[in-house]
């Protein structure tokens, strides 16, 4: 049974100033908790992901808030004019693989060249699944020719000193992808992304406002819930990149990662292909931004 229920009966006897015989200080043991479950079948025990105490800071009254606000910048929006934006890193390590050993091998393990290093990207997509180029941001204090080479048709490069968007790069990113996609579209429009103060400038928001742009901002912490790229979209690419990446590893040992990613984001892209844009639409109506569902949340 899992600790944190052992702990909360432990807690709950404490505060009611009972002292169980059948306990050694109060704390169940792990018989308790497994009868505990067998007379309870609708409990079960899960895997649960590691949540920064931020994120969990996130209330029911922000997000709240945030819809009903949301609600007003979304009316008479087309909804294929809605669109999210958000930044992602891919890394230099395919993760652990699985390898045939002898039975007594406690622990096999494989010899390859891999980091922690990432290269950080910029996406886009609209509630229609519509899915703009790639912007990728590499550290380093300049951009060579190599590193952009058989990239993806439309996508552009750049390179920061962090290695992330800062105020120059996002506002490339706007002017290059976003605004020249934005502009072929009628009515108003929505962009959807974090609250980045680098991503908020004056150049930006004189633009949104000449070509009819909402900019509409997450509220701090919530992208697990609120960002549809970040629901839907990014796991399903983490998964393929990470695959693309051990076969690339494979044949190509002594190939440098920068070099390579382009060709590396390109094939991840190709392997997912209409999924990546069936995952955007089923993220838009998980977060509840598109069918609008406050329920939802």
């Amino acid at each position: 049974m899992c600790i944190h229920c052992r702990y909360l009966v432990r807690s709950y006897l404490n505060a009611a100033n009972i002292k169980s015989p059948r306990f050694e200080n109060n704390l169940p043991g792990y018989d308790w908790g497994k009868l505990f479950l067998d007379r309870h079948l609708d409990l079960s025990q899960r895997l649960a992901e590691n949540m920064k105490i931020a994120r969990a800071k996130v209330s029911l009254e922000i997000i709240t808030k945030f819809f009903q606000n949301l609600e007003t910048t979304l009316k008479d929006v087309p909804p294929t004019n809605i669109i999210n934006y958000d930044e992602t890193a891919f890394v230099n390590d395919p993760g652990k693989e699985k390898v045939l050993v002898r039975r007594e091998m406690k622990y096999p393990s494989l010899m390859r060249k891999h980091s922690k290093v990432g290269i950080s990207v910029t996406m886009a997509g609209t509630t229609s699944g519509d899915m703009l180029s790639p912007y990728v941001v590499y550290k380093s204090e300049c951009l060579w020719t190599t590193w952009i080479l058989n990239s993806v048709h439309g996508s552009r490069f750049n390179r920061t000193k962090s290695g992330w968007f800062d105020e120059e790069t996002f506002t490339d990113w706007f002017n290059k992808l976003l605004l020249p996609y934005l502009k072929k579209l009628d009515e108003k429009k929505v962009m959807i992304g974090d609250n980045l103060a680098s991503h908020i400038t004056f150049s930006i928001t004189k633009k949104c406002e000449q070509n009819n742009i909402r900019f509409v901002l997450l509220p701090p912490n919530s992208t697990h819930l609120l960002q549809p790229l970040d629901v839907a979209v990014f796991h399903l690419l983490k998964e393929a990149w990470r695959y693309v990446l051990q076969e690339f590893r494979h044949e190509n040992k002594k190939a440098q990662f920068k070099e390579s990613f382009p060709t590396l984001l390109k094939d991840t892209l190709t392997s997912v292909g209409a999924r990546c844009q069936a995952n955007m639409i089923v993220g838009f109506k998980a977060t509840g931004i598109y069918p609008y569902s406050l329920q939802s949340r």
